[in-house]
């Protein structure tokens, strides 16, 4: 057997299509496209001709080597899933399988199917073929990328999915990569708006799988249809689907001209409006676990032909009988049982979440080529949101259309039209499945209004109707004659079957109840430390794990999964994220740099204990050191994700890590100290040039702190740059972005304030966070630093990225796709009308931008101030805000300043006071905003330029510093004005608790650092330092 014939071998018993396919290909005549090249140490590489050009699929020079290094890549996660766009000659591929355990998946997307056709000519890749933890999506042949995501992606492992492009496949097959990930992006995005359905349904849904479960026993299934159906020409026969959009009023009763030479589906909602048309639906489409009673009461529906899903709502059949055709998944062990006494697989469909999406995929699944679309506006037209048929169902339109989350599309007509995010999200998935079958299918649009299908063409019915519906076709006859799937015997089996189940139910009970106790002794064991044997106690692990694979095995496991859907999406979001399992991934990769960098290095790992233990003032000098260079490396951070660096910098780090290690001589400590202060002003320096140069020199800037209506985004933290990507990325889509916290300065950058929807701020400093944002309409990204942990009545709809995680919340990536926080916008809506909110001492606006920059281009009108006595002292308000009471003091200090002092201010304490209007003097606001806390590099400036033009020094200029401090940003700052000699700084409401008595004098005794005491007797001191 050569190797074509032992790879055809296995491709013919796992995958026959895929198999039928490449044995029509004959390869003799694609070697001008596809051949083997040889590489410099003599293997065989797959290669490509495009564009003039021959691509290899894999290395020239040493392709298995090659091979390795791409799947070192990839760190194999526990239940990682991973999807491959390209499978060349398998290597790489067959070395994350060697990587990889039991608890992964790999789905391989391969576009050409003669590369594959290749592959199995000159390579065994059987082991590949065969393999159970891969699934093949092969569009050439079948494309079931649908299917495929269906039974592999889930809400719990979604954030354990990783894209991995196989070398030059998205150079060669660029569109198809484009479809390939648009395809797994849906699914995900999918996955989290069935999230919030099921636990919408919460316990309903299984109650309903139940219910069906037991019904579908005497009555019939879909696949019945198709097998009756088969005897016609189907697919010449037109199938109409009618949904209950407003334009279904002014053509339903075209209809007429179409019974009985066309199969007609209607879907619940606009059963009413049909039958009151006077036309008999051939089948009626319900899923909806709650599907109104208004939709049906007071209508004659004895002789109507139902199609169910496993959550319609079972009260439809208790009222009003009638035959029914089931098809869906209920649970692994019933379908399969139901599989076993039909003698074929029962039937399910591919769902597109509304009634309307199941009714096109039966018209699919059962051969109709020719589909006819009426009532499908997927939009408000004319301002209205249903069929006449249906008045009340959703209560007045008004109140309705003003509830849901609008954007615009485009109608058939090219006019704009309203609709709702839920209409929005089917109208793609049509387009979707449109597009994806290509020509396997016409559909019609006839809907007569509403949005624009992609791949639909619009036609009137009446027109419609005249051109398609020429042969006749009694459906609902043929339908009637179905006698139920099963004789009465079947049936009295099926029914002791289902009985079983709850015998299985007490098994898994035992089950759960060993496994929990067997977990509970070995925790215990654990902790009294009875068993201290590494072996044994993976021996009882791995049991244990044995235990739970039996239980999740187990034929009713799923519906106790249906009943506890918050606790396992709960568990899911603790367990399977990404942010949680890169800990210990991150201290690997260190260990690894350091033996990269330094083999067999003596150097041990540092025990921060060491430092909390030492000698007071030694801990009180490493802390300073430790706290500023944690602050330090946020601004570095930000700079450098904005493309600025300084070795410099960077070097200090290593420097001062080593000093917290090992220096123990408070002189070299305390020189380190102020060191950190002098480096963390190149690196303010640094990220002030970055943001500048990025966005432009700050304006002052008037922001507004009223919320308009509408879809809106809340942007907090500190990072410009994930504000700057959300603005474009949201530009057009009637979504309005607000700063929160730290993000206010951005308003006055030209580049980020030229976005119209950029509009204001809401709420204040960070700590008030989980107050402000309780039950906002609206999602809130959180980047870097000064975050909240989120509360529970808004932790969905909380997005973090960059180096921010929260348990549960959707972690944007480094691909910075902000589109499942654009939908979420959409989705919640915003408030309905204008909401006005205030700062803390009720003013309606605050001003910020006020840089270095802004101040010193008007530093002759300043200098001729002070000079006149019109100005008269300059306080820095600056700093940390925080929860602490006595924090009051700002406000009341800002409040209590001369009438002839200007108050400048930075940081998130400013929103203490920031909404005041004190006043101008000269034209010149008495409350100015300088920024983000880094900004007090601007300060600075001023500060020197201002010390220049008088001819003195900075202590010498009628200038006090009043800081509030909380964190390590505060605490570099602090440093930053130690090194640069700057005296008699108020800090507060309490010194750093951190301080040794002997640290604490020193600072006092050569710095004039003082605790804030009361505003007036502070502001009587200050002033009284520089007459």
């Amino acid at each position: 057997m050569n190797l074509f014939e032992k790879n055809m071998d296995v491709l013919s018993k796992k995958h026959s299509k895929i198999a039928k396919k490449i044995n029509e290909i004959n390869i003799d005549e694609i070697n001008e496209r596809i051949r083997i090249q040889f590489s410099q140490d003599g293997q065989n590489v797959l290669s490509v001709y495009c564009r003039d050009h021959w691509w290899g699929l894999n290395s020239m020079v040493s392709p298995e080597a090659a091979s390795g290094i791409y799947a070192n890549r990839y760190t194999m996660r526990m239940y990682g899933l991973y999807f491959v766009y390209g499978f060349s000659d398998g290597r790489s591929i067959r070395y994350m399988l060697e990587k990889s355990d039991e608890t992964n998946c790999f789905v391989i997307w391969e576009p050409d199917i003669e590369i594959l056709a290749m592959a199995c000519h000159c390579f065994d890749i059987s082991d590949l073929l065969d393999h159970d933890r891969i699934f093949w999506c092969v569009p050439q042949v079948e494309d079931n990328i649908e299917n495929i995501l269906q039974t592999v992606v889930t809400y719990l492992n979604m954030k354990l999915i990783e894209f991995c492009i196989l070398p030059n496949y998205d150079v060669i097959y660029t569109r198809q990569c484009e479809q390939f990930m648009q395809s797994c992006t849906e699914k995900l995005q999918d996955e989290v708006i069935a999230k919030c359905t099921r636990l919408g349904f919460d316990r309903m849904i299984p109650q309903h799988i139940l219910y069906h479960m037991k019904n579908m026993i005497s009555q019939r299934n879909i696949a019945q249809i198709k097998q009756a159906f088969s005897a016609y020409p189907v697919a010449d026969i037109p199938v109409i689907i009618v949904s209950a959009g407003p334009s279904l009023d002014k053509n339903v009763k075209e209809l007429r001209k179409a019974q009985g030479k066309a199969f007609i589906i209607v879907v619940d909602a606009a059963l009413r409006t049909v039958l009151q048309a006077g036309v008999q639906p051939d089948i009626v489409c319900t899923i909806d676990p709650e599907s109104p009673e208004r939709f049906f009461e007071g209508l004659e529906l004895k002789n109507i032909i139902w199609a169910y899903g496993r959550w319609t709502r079972p009260w439809i059949f208790e009222k009003y009988g009638g035959s029914v055709f089931y098809q869906g998944y209920y649970s692994g062990l019933w379908n399969a049982i139901m599989s076993d006494a039909l003698g074929y697989e029962f039937p399910q469909l591919l769902s597109g979440g509304s009634v309307t999406a199941d009714a096109f995929m039966l018209a699919d699944y059962i051969g109709f080529r020719k589909i006819i679309l009426v009532g499908q506006d997927m939009a408000f037209t004319n301002g209205i949101s249903h069929t006449s048929g249906i008045d009340g169902a959703f209560g007045d339109n008004d109140d309705y259309i003003n509830s849901r989350y609008l954007v615009s599309v485009q109608g058939i007509h090219g006019e704009e039209l309203k609709t709702d995010f839920q209409m929005w999200r089917y109208k793609k998935w049509f387009e979707k499945i449109i597009r994806m079958n290509g020509n396997r299918f016409e559909v019609i649009n006839a809907t007569e209004g509403g949005a624009c299908i992609e791949g639909t063409v619009n036609r009137t019915l009446c027109e419609t109707i005249e051109t398609e519906c020429q042969a006749d076709f009694d459906g609902y006859n043929i339908l009637k004659k179905l006698k139920p799937s099963f004789s009465r015997e079947k049936q009295q089996t099926l029914q002791e079957k289902l009985l079983q189940i709850n015998e299985e139910a007490q098994h898994l009970c035992k089950m759960l109840e060993k496994n929990i106790k067997d977990q509970k002794e070995l925790l215990d064991s654990l902790k009294t430390e009875k068993i201290t044997d590494n072996a044994e106690i993976l021996r009882q692990l791995k049991l244990l794990i044995e235990q739970n694979a039996l239980i999740e095995r187990n034929g009713v496991f799923e519906f106790l999964v249906y009943y506890a859907q918050k606790e396992e999406y709960d568990v899911g979001d603790d367990i399977y994220t990404d942010e949680n399992m890169k800990i210990e991934d991150m201290i690997q990769k260190v260990r690894a740099e350091k033996e990269r960098l330094v083999p067999d290095c003596r150097t041990k790992e540092y025990d921060l204990q060491q430092l909390w233990n030492a000698n007071e003032d030694i801990r009180s000098l490493k802390s300073l050191i430790l706290f500023g260079i944690r602050g330090m490396a946020a601004y570095a951070y930000h700079a450098n994700v904005l493309n600025y660096e300084d070795a410099e910098v960077n070097q200090f780090f290593c420097e001062a890590l080593s000093k917290i290690g090992y220096e123990e001589s408070t002189e070299a400590l305390l020189s380190t100290v102020l060191k950190t202060g002098e480096i963390n002003l190149k690196c303010m320096a640094l990220l002030d040039k970055a943001n500048t140069e990025t966005y432009g020199t700050p304006e002052p800037t008037d922001v507004t702190l009223t919320v308009e209506k509408g879809p809106f985004i809340v942007v907090t933290g500190h990072d410009l740059k994930d504000l700057q990507l959300l603005l474009e990325q949201t530009e057009g889509k009637g979504i309005n972005i607000y700063t929160h916290g730290e993000m206010l300065p951005a308003h006055a950058y030209p580049f980020l304030k030229k976005y119209a929807h950029l509009k204001g701020n809401f709420g204040t400093a960070w700590q008030n966070q989980q107050k402000e944002f309780d039950h906002l309409p609206a999602p809130i990204l959180y980047t870097t630093n000064c975050l909240m942990p989120p509360k529970s009545s808004y932790a969905d709809r909380v997005f973090t990225t960059e180096v921010v995680a929260f348990p549960g919340a959707v972690h944007i990536d480094e691909k910075k796709d902000f589109t499942p926080l654009i939908e979420k916008a959409l989705e919640l809506g915003g408030y309905k009308e204008d909401r006005m909110f205030s700062g803390i001492n009720g003013g309606k606006k605050v001003t910020t931008g006020f840089g270095h920059a802004a101040i010193l281009s008007h530093a002759g009108t300043v200098v001729e101030a002070v000079k006149s006595g019109a100005i008269r002292h300059f306080f820095l308000v600056a700093g940390c805000d925080g929860a602490k009471p006595g924090r009051n003091y700002y406000t009341e200090f800002v409040k209590q300043t001369p009438s002839d002092s200007i108050v400048l201010t930075l940081a998130c304490g400013k929103f203490r006071f920031n909404d005041l209007d004190l006043g101008e003097i000269g034209g010149l606001p008495r409350l100015m905003d300088m920024g983000q806390c880094n900004d007090a590099y601007g300060a600075i400036q001023v500060a020197v330029a201002l010390a220049d033009a008088f001819g003195c020094s900075v202590n010498e200029l009628p200038l006090s510093f009043v800081l509030s401090w909380y964190e390590q940003k505060a605490v570099c700052i602090l440093l930053t004005l130690l090194h640069l000699g700057i005296k008699n700084i108020r800090l507060g409401p309490s010194l750093p608790a951190f301080l040794s008595p002997n640290i604490l004098n020193f600072l006092v005794e050569n710095y004039g650092i003082a605790p804030i005491t009361t505003p007036e007797e502070d502001i009587k001191t200050l002033m009284n330092y520089n007459k």
